[in-house]
């Protein structure tokens, strides 16, 4: 059984790499959803992430998903207190007597989600696991797997920065996913936990906890309105005001918020809702001119 799984997965693998990008996206929607998406009339909130990554090409996506790039839009729009500093940023890493970055600092692939690298301690600097993660990183993209194009316009880079809060083993952060239809923010996402074990809360823009999820189960532990949230809401509606749809996430600390990233295919549009009616409630708030 786990042999035929196997190759079933293999399959599916090359099978989503090979296929023109229409019937790509469609096998792999079905995968999640157990529907296909309707692709020329697209309704459902997943379905118009699929609409996104067939036809629109945006610019302003490439910059703004740039991990490097992106710190310098932010400051301009909302303040350089938003911006967590680089230690460092490059396409490929400097020789080691150059890297002296204080311990815990974590690495990241500029043109990617997830691809992120803690060093929380001086014994963790394992150099030779290091370069291989960051060798890995920027000779494979993953672009044309999601289909997530304005990824492949990106100059490929890493980039270093300090690990902020707690980020002990088995800490996290809590992060904050804002998301902007048509410049005002409806709904915040709530991720407690990393490396894909997440519990996750919904609230709306008042903070009233919302009876649905979002792929991952739900945190049914109260969970305080941070305290800098009327600032992070207004900054994510600066920063998406320009697009139909986008998801900005912020971290929160008593010094201020910080700023995380701009997404405008959150999980490529395969994260399943519950209930799958909420799907759809998204969907109608985002306003699609389509081509």
């Amino acid at each position: 059984m786990n042999v035929m799984m196997n190759i079933l997965k293999l399959a599916y693998k090359c099978a989503v790499r090979t296929l023109p990008p229409e019937p790509s996206l469609m096998l792999q929607f079905f995968r999640f959803h157990h529907k296909f998406p309707r692709l020329k009339n697209p309704r459902t909130f997943s379905e118009k992430i699929q609409y996104r990554k067939l036809h629109e090409r945006n610019p302003r996506f490439c910059v703004l998903a740039d991990k490097a790039r992106v710190k310098e839009e932010i400051a301009r729009m909302v303040g350089q207190r938003f911006i967590i500093p680089s230690l460092w940023s490059g396409p490929c890493l400097p020789p080691v007597e150059e890297r002296i970055w204080p311990a815990p600092f974590v690495l990241k692939a500029n043109n990617a989600s997830k691809r992120n690298l803690f060093v929380r301690s001086e014994e963790e600097k394992d150099w030779p696991m290091i370069e291989e993660t960051c060798r890995q990183w920027l000779s494979t993209g993953v672009a044309n797997f999601w289909q997530e194009n304005w990824y492949n316009e990106i100059e490929r880079q890493i980039v270093v920065e300090p690990m902020l809060g707690d980020r002990s083993p088995g800490a996290s952060l809590v992060d904050y996913q804002f998301f902007v239809f048509g410049g005002r923010a409806e709904y915040v996402q709530v991720d407690i936990g990393e490396n894909g074990h997440y519990k996750r809360t919904l609230f709306d823009r008042n903070w009233t906890r919302q009876p649905f999820g979002l792929k991952f189960q739900i945190e049914t532990r109260e969970i305080e309105r941070p305290p800098h949230f009327t600032e992070m809401l207004k900054a994510a509606e600066k920063i998406a005001s320009e697009f139909s749809f986008a998801r900005v996430d912020f971290y929160d600390f008593e010094s201020g918020p910080k700023f995380g990233e701009v997404t405008f295919a959150p999980s490529s549009g395969y994260s399943p809702f519950h209930p799958s009616s909420y799907d759809r409630v998204f969907g109608d708030l985002w306003k699609y001119e389509r081509n």
